[in-house]
C-alpha cells in the first residue's frame, strides 16, 4: 500500500473532526474502479503529486510573438521570467519541462521554438530553448547597450524614489539577462545607480545612509523596504508642516479667519431685506367687512349730529317770491 500523502493525511483529519470517513465522501462500492481511479488520480493532482511522483506546475500563459500582443497574452520579457523560474524550480523531468514550455506557444512563437529544439538537439537543455526565443522576440539590443541603458536611467520628477527603484530593477534584470551583467554585481550595480540617479529626492539617500552602504549592498528586497519606511515617514513630516503653516497664518490673522465670506454676506442681506418687508404696513391693506361697517357706522353717527344741529335752529317764515307781491295802489 502506497505511503498516504500530506493532503490524505489532512483530508482524513477534516473527515475525523466531522465524525465522516473516507469512506462515507466517496462510497467505492457504489462507484466503478475506472471512476475511483479518476478521483484518487484527482486528489493527488491538487496535493501537488503526480502519478510518478513529479510535482505539478502552474500553467504558463500564452505567448505567441505577435505585435501587438493579443489580449490574454503576456509581453515577451513577462513571460519569459515565468517560463525561466518554471524550468529552474519546478521539479520536473526534462522532457516534461520541454512540453510545459512548448504547449504554452503559439505560432509563431512555437515555430521558432521548434526550430531551436531541432538546432539544439536532444541534448539540449529547458533552460536554454527559451533563451533562443529571447533571440528572436527580445530586446533587440546587446547586453553591453542595456547596461549603457541602466547607467542612465535617473529619477523622474515627480516620481516618487520607490517608483524609480521599480523602473531601475526591470533595467537591470534586462541587462543580466543578455548578458550585459553578471548577476553577482546586481546588489552593488542597483545601489550604486539608484544613490548616482535619485536626483529629486537626494535627502533620502542621506537619512537611509546608503552611500555608507556600498561596500555591503543590500538586496532588492531590503532595499525597497527602507526606501518605502522612509517615504511614509517624509510624507507624513510634509502633513505636518503644512498644517503648522495653515494654524500660524490663521493665528497671525484672525480677523479674516473669522469674516463671513461673500456668499455667506449675500445671503444675510437677502435674509434682512425679507425681515424689513414683512415689518412694513402695505400701503393699500384690503379692507375686511368689519373696517366696512365701523367706517358706515361712523358715517351714520356724523349724519345725525348735523341733522339734530339743523333741528336746533329757529325756522323762518319763507318770503314769497318777488313778482307774486301785490302793490298797494292795485289793490286800491
Amino acid at each position: 500500500m502506497a505511503e498516504e500523502t500530506e493532503f490524505e493525511k489532512a483530508l482524513k483529519e477534516f473527515l475525523a473532526n466531522h465524525n465522516k470517513s473516507l469512506e462515507d465522501v466517496i462510497p467505492k462500492q457504489d462507484l466503478p474502479g475506472e471512476v475511483q481511479k479518476q478521483i484518487v488520480e484527482h486528489i493527488h493532482k491538487v496535493s501537488g503529486v503526480g502519478s510518478h511522483g513529479t510535482q505539478y506546475y502552474r500553467k504558463l500563459k500564452t505567448f505567441s510573438g505577435k505585435v501587438p500582443v493579443p489580449s490574454g497574452e503576456l509581453p515577451f520579457d513577462i513571460w519569459f521570467q515565468q517560463a525561466d523560474q518554471m524550468v529552474k524550480e519546478a521539479q520536473l523531468k526534462e522532457a516534461e519541462k520541454h512540453s510545459r514550455v512548448a504547449e504554452c506557444l503559439m505560432p509563431p512563437a512555437l515555430t521558432f521554438y521548434r526550430k531551436a529544439a531541432e538546432e539544439l538537439g536532444p541534448s539540449a537543455s529547458s533552460q536554454s530553448l527559451p533563451e533562443q526565443l529571447a533571440q528572436a522576440f527580445g530586446i533587440p539590443c546587446e547586453g553591453d547597450d542595456l547596461l549603457t541603458l541602466f547607467l542612465d536611467t535617473f529619477q523622474e520628477q515627480g516620481e516618487n524614489p520607490s517608483a524609480y527603484l521599480t523602473r531601475l530593477e526591470t533595467r537591470l534584470n534586462q541587462s543580466i539577462q543578455f548578458g550585459g551583467v553578471d548577476s553577482k554585481e546586481a546588489d552593488r550595480l542597483r545601489l550604486s545607480q539608484f544613490i548616482r540617479g535619485c536626483i529629486y529626492d537626494n535627502g533620502l539617500v542621506g537619512v537611509l545612509q546608503l552611500r555608507q552602504k556600498r561596500k555591503a549592498p543590500p538586496g532588492l528586497v531590503s532595499l525597497m523596504q527602507e526606501v518605502r519606511t522612509e517615504e511614509a515617514a517624509e510624507a507624513a513630516r510634509s502633513a505636518r508642516r503644512t498644517q503648522g503653516r495653515s494654524t500660524k497664518k490663521a493665528a497671525a490673522n484672525p480677523t479674516s479667519a473669522e469674516s463671513p465670506s461673500p456668499k455667506l454676506e449675500k445671503e444675510i442681506a437677502s435674509l434682512k431685506a425679507q425681515l424689513a418687508s414683512l415689518q412694513t404696513p402695505p400701503e393699500s391693506p384690503v379692507q375686511t367687512p368689519n373696517d366696512n361697517l365701523s367706517k358706515m357706522m361712523a358715517e351714520m353717527g356724523e349724519l345725525r349730529s348735523q341733522l339734530a344741529q339743523l333741528r336746533s335752529q329757529p325756522q323762518s317764515r319763507p318770503r314769497p317770491p318777488r313778482g307774486h307781491i301785490k302793490s298797494p295802489v292795485s289793490a286800491a
